[in-house]
């Protein structure tokens, strides 16, 4: 239960943020796509890192 409403909520997210980035420039589009890469390359590792500790 709780892990499909997290799910809604992510599209959800995701969506705002589609619709977000679909009103932006190139450059502000671009600058936003690496902050994100670089936001989820860290909490991957973190994951990686609480697992395996």
């Amino acid at each position: 239960m709780l892990q499909n409403e997290h799910q809604l909520y992510h599209k959800q997210e995701w969506s705002a943020l589609f619709m977000l980035i679909g009103r932006m420039s190139g450059f502000d589009r671009l600058r936003i796509t690496c902050v994100y890469l670089t936001y989820f390359s860290v909490k991957e590792v973190e994951n990686v890192m609480a697992i395996s500790i």
